[in-house]
């Protein structure tokens, strides 16, 4: 059987890289409707994203959803700081944290589901929110900004599960605890 030049994606790689670059896209036109807002945590972000890809490459599949976490938690702890809030803020710097944790430590269907979950329900207050909001004003670009992100991080988290049900290759994507990993 012929190897494949070590130069070609399998075929897992292959759909995180058109992940990626539609991500990309994706946030370029963002940024470019909120203007500054965007690039906070697209920065810290896409910082995680590389740092958690060279720390732990055996979690390719987690890594975007919980880089993303960390991009929201770096943009609303800033916030946080800035408007002297975190008093208001901690339960959305706590909750992802601990979840963005629990994923990246233990990767499973229940801590993406945790994670889903807890966007969704961010996702529809925010919606809500912001249908009460005037259209492109600081605020209001800040709450797209957001939702974009939940909206991103719900998406990598179906993807993480897609992907260790069909087969992907993330080493521990099963339930199962891996043998090396103390209980």
């Amino acid at each position: 059987m012929a190897e494949e030049p070590s130069g070609y994606l399998d075929e897992s790689s292959s759909r995180l890289s058109v992940v990626g670059i539609g991500s990309t896209v994706l946030g370029y036109g963002l940024v470019r409707l909120t203007g500054l807002a965007g690039l906070i945590p697209l920065g810290v972000g896409v910082g995680s994203y590389f740092l958690l890809r060279s720390f732990w490459p055996q979690r390719k599949l987690v890594v975007p959803a919980v880089a993303a976490t960390f991009g929201q938690i770096g943009w609303i702890l800033l916030g946080a700081v800035i408007m002297n809030a975190l008093a208001q803020l901690w339960l959305d710097l706590l909750v992802p944290g601990l979840i963005a944790a629990w994923l990246l430590w233990r990767p499973s269907t229940p801590a993406a589901i945790a994670m889903i979950l807890f966007q969704l329900v961010g996702t529809a207050l925010n919606v809500m929110t912001l249908d009460r909001m005037q259209l492109m004003t600081p605020d209001f670009k800040a709450l797209v900004v957001h939702i974009a992100l939940r909206v991103f991080i719900i998406g990598a988290a179906i993807y993480f599960i897609f992907e260790t049900k069909t087969g992907g290759d993330d080493e521990w994507a099963s339930e199962e605890v891996p043998a090396n990993v103390p209980e």
